[in-house]
């Protein structure tokens, strides 16, 4: 008796434990790291964040505050405002620490969010436990990219939350769930399209009043985000003009990023498969166990579902759609689990022999030796990495006298370059489309360092009139770029007498651009 009362302790304690030991782990691959663990934008939030801290929040007007050309520059907002302020209790701590606990929060909300729609739909703690590493453990890139310290993995949460909330029918929960999503980031338009998608479906269960609810819940929420946010105007501007044109500027792949790739050319996945393995349980409980079409619809699981296959779409167009698919994948198989509990029971006994109560007992430790596995190689990578990451080796930049205007031609080092020297104003930043959009000819021309490299066949430009050209769009004071892969670069504007070299080495190099007559 003794045994069995300490094994249903234990058994309600796992959902617990486990999110103990996803969390942990995660830790120790951090704790040994000194330098960022990416350098992505999460260097941009926290050093703007410190910023606020120091300067108070109104004193950062939006990211044209940074910039001397481009979109932000002529519109000055900050689309990621919330995002920025929530990084200003950790600014007396190192740049490091605060990514850390940036990366380590980030993870804890989506796990709890992710608890809290198990335990509503009261899963068994096995079963909770089961797909809460699945949800940690079962697509690495997703757990990868939150070491990226972006703001995404809080809008994560939010949708879990906003889908929680529509199946439970807490409607007034959406009105802050969206205030605060507004004010968080643009994709606040993940959560507000899924509480439009789930007024629709309430309102095809002839639930009227319930769908007018949501939707007006959510439609307020993000009006009052709208009214919050410090520069309302700019700020929707931005989302009626730029925002939702970047995702659809297939042409310009190359200079998107690679999350903006497509999802097949970025390597296996294990949200196919696993969306197989969905449809396949699916079908298995509608024609195996019997169960009703119209029970699946009206415990919501035709909209959870319609949820997953709209961003499984979305993720065979654009990589980073991932952010939400996983989740919402692993919330349908969940929604799946409790609309037929006996579902994984029933597929187990078509491959393995009783005892079944067995199999699902150690299933979760199964799991827990694959993540354990994965974590370790994980952290050899960062560790082998690391050391590529030392701001210090940005070390010419101080050469650069406050205030000054810079060219960085490569857009994907702002972050890099802001984190060391926020009193700089630069030219380009946060996607090279925003260059696209303002100015193509100026995109066009910042293409020839690249090209260089990349096409050593062609002609050799005229490297004077290249600058000149770019000067005139982007009037800067100097030109700063990484060194390597850029060998043809330096050595043509060397020859060049509308630059003066000011500091070249393995890492960076940078020219000052001379007074012209």
């Amino acid at each position: 008796m003794q045994t069995m009362h300490f094994s249903s302790a234990f058994r309600r304690w796992l959902p617990f434990l486990t999110v103990c030991f996803i969390l942990v782990l995660t830790f120790l691959i951090l704790l040994p790291l000194k330098n960022p663990p990416s350098l992505d934008d999460g260097l941009r939030h926290v050093t703007i964040g410190r910023l606020m801290a120091e300067n108070g929040i109104s004193s950062v007007k939006g990211w044209g505050d940074f910039f001397f050309a481009g979109y932000f520059s002529q519109r000055n907002s900050d689309p990621w405002f919330l995002s920025d302020v929530l990084f200003m209790p950790l600014s007396r701590l190192p740049l490091v620490t605060a990514l850390k606990i940036s990366i380590v929060t980030s993870l804890t909300l989506i796990l709890l969010s992710a608890w809290l729609f198990f335990r509503l739909l009261r899963l068994t703690p096995l079963a909770t436990s089961s797909l809460l590493l699945l949800l940690a453990c079962g697509e690495m890139p997703f757990y990868s990219r939150l070491f990226l310290a972006r703001p995404f993995p809080l809008m994560t949460a939010i949708v879990i939350l906003t889908v929680t909330a529509v199946l439970n029918r807490k409607w007034i929960a959406l009105l802050p769930l969206l205030c605060i999503a507004t004010l968080l980031s643009h994709l606040f338009v993940l959560p507000l399209g899924v509480a439009v998608i789930g007024a629709l479906w309430l309102g095809s269960l002839r639930e009227k009043k319930m769908a007018f609810r949501v939707a007006g819940a959510a439609v307020a929420g993000v009006l009052l985000g709208l009214l919050l946010h410090p520069s309302s105007l700019s700020y929707t501007h931005y989302l009626a003009t730029v925002f939702i044109r970047i995702p659809f500027l297939f042409g310009r792949r190359a200079d998107m990023g690679s999350e903006m790739y497509s999802a097949f050319s970025a390597g296996p996945s294990a949200a196919i498969p696993v969306t197989g393995a969905l449809i396949l349980m699916t079908i298995f409980a509608l024609y195996t166990l019997g169960i009703p079409p119209k029970t699946l619809h009206k415990e919501g699981f035709s909209f959870v579902a319609s949820l997953t296959a709209l961003f499984l779409c979305a993720f065979l167009l654009w990589m980073r759609a991932l952010d939400v698919l996983w989740p919402l994948l692993i919330l349908t198989i969940a929604l799946l689990i409790r609309i037929a509990p006996e579902l994984p029971r029933k597929i187990l006994l078509l491959f393995f022999s009783p005892p079944v109560k067995r199999i699902t007992t150690i299933a979760p430790l199964v799991l827990l030796f694959f993540f354990s596995v994965y974590l370790q190689r994980t952290s050899a990578f960062f560790l082998r990495t690391n050391r590529l990451h030392a701001l210090s080796r940005l070390h010419a930049l101080s050469l650069i006298p406050p205030g000054s205007r810079v060219l960085n031609p490569d857009w994907g080092l702002f972050p890099l370059f802001f984190a060391v020297r926020p009193d700089l104003l630069y030219a380009t930043g946060i996607d090279s489309n925003f260059t696209y959009l303002q100015d193509p000819e100026a995109s066009a021309l910042l293409a020839l360092p690249d090209d260089l490299e990349l096409h050593p066949e062609k002609p050799v430009p005229d490297i004077s009139r290249w600058l000149s050209q770019l000067l005139t769009h982007f009037p800067a004071q100097y030109i700063a770029f990484p060194t390597q892969g850029k060998e043809k670069l330096v050595f043509l504007m060397r020859k060049s007498p509308l630059v003066k070299e000011l500091s070249a080495d393995t890492t960076l190099t940078i020219f000052e651009v001379l007074p012209q007559p």
